[in-house]
């Protein structure tokens, strides 16, 4: 039996976070940048079938542009396609050492586990936007 990339899909099963999308839509409607980097193979380019692309202004796929997080070029260039300085921009993601990374480059870096709702508490907060009384499950 031989293995392909799609024995180890991550994607292969896996679900949105309606509150990093309403986040994300929350943080668009209020006048902020709002992009997509991530470190992926193209075996598992489905992602973005999951996800609503046309929320955000870019996608820096790892696969596609030949960086990975953390190195320090991937977050410069995410910061060039996007149009945003190092300084004013925030940095999600959730393994630790990429959001160190960002921020030595001088971005903001905020680290979340799997507890989104105080990660997007403090998102929308950033974005000027009210924190709803109850975020959608």
């Amino acid at each position: 039996m031989s293995l392909t990339a799609d024995d180890f899909n991550p994607f292969a099963e896996a679900s949105l976070h309606p509150e990093m999308v309403d986040c994300a839509r929350a943080l668009s409607d209020s006048g902020r940048v709002v992009s997509i980097l991530t470190n992926n193979v193209h075996e598992w380019r489905q992602w973005r079938q999951l996800v609503p692309i046309d929320l955000f202004v870019d996608v820096v796929d790892s696969c596609e542009v030949g960086l990975r997080k953390p190195d320090p070029a991937i977050y410069r260039l995410a910061c060039e396609r996007a149009r945003i300085s190092p300084e004013r921009a925030l940095f999600v993601d959730d393994h630790a050492a990429n959001v160190e990374a960002a921020r030595a480059l001088g971005l903001g870096g905020l680290h979340v586990g799997e507890d989104l709702v105080p990660a997007v508490e403090a998102l929308m907060l950033v974005a000027g936007s009210s924190v709803p009384d109850r975020l959608p499950s």
